[in-house]
């Protein structure tokens, strides 16, 4: 006869504990990698163009792991304890879960950016320095991050938190509400921010890897 396994409370609290260590063993590495990248970067200086965009994506990479540890925490089963007054899993949605969407999603881009550069340098290799200054770089960048950050705005103005009460837990927590058009609006925004975003970025830095890839080739024939 088989022996059923039953998921207990204590079961889901010690697995859930173990996951956000090794969550934390895994995002401290990840910070400590970018913040040595980073010092090399500064160090070597933002003469060179390529070198500001790799500045700009070590920051951006950095920033992003930061959310996850939050979020590990927020979702944590212990903090359905009398002494909390919220509710982790709907907090982590705002404060965690989309930041760190966010800033993955500009990293994409700040990387199709960089291979956009580098395709540049295979195809007018000659022009790339009045093509590509430093100042058009900066502002690329900065629109990049502002055209990402604003594919979240209508997340954030339809979810808000607020104090409701919870009947399966007989209290009033602080926790996530929507507004009447937010599945609405969140589902348009999804489609928009989310998925034409993430397949128009991949599809730049596929692209101009086969270019990059195409010209190294033809070169090592000539």
């Amino acid at each position: 006869m088989k022996e059923i396994f039953i998921i207990n409370d204590q079961f889901t609290s010690e697995f859930s504990f173990g996951s956000i260590c090794l969550i934390f063993a895994i995002v401290s590495f990840g910070v400590i990698a970018n913040i040595i990248n980073l010092i090399i970067f500064v160090k070597l200086g933002f003469k060179d163009t390529v070198n500001i965009s790799l500045v700009a994506l070590t920051i951006c990479d950095l920033c992003s792991l930061l959310p996850l540890i939050s979020l590990g925490v927020l979702t944590q089963p212990r903090l359905l304890s009398p002494d909390v007054t919220f509710v982790g899993g709907e907090i982590q949605f705002l404060a965690s879960g989309w930041p760190h969407t966010i800033l993955s999603k500009l990293t994409s881009w700040i990387t199709a950016f960089i291979m956009v550069e580098r395709c540049l340098c295979i195809a007018k290799p000659l022009k790339v320095k009045t093509l590509v200054t430093p100042f058009r770089v900066k502002f690329c960048l900065v629109l990049l991050s502002v055209i990402v950050v604003s594919g979240a705005l209508p997340t954030y103005a339809t979810h808000y938190f607020d104090w409701k009460f919870y009947p399966m837990l007989n209290r009033t927590l602080l926790g996530l509400v929507l507004t009447d058009n937010a599945l609405e609006v969140t589902r348009v925004s999804n489609v928009l921010s989310n998925s034409v975003s993430a397949l128009l970025s991949f599809t730049i830095t596929a692209s101009c890897t086969l270019v990059i890839d195409e010209g190294y080739t033809v070169a090592d024939i000539e």
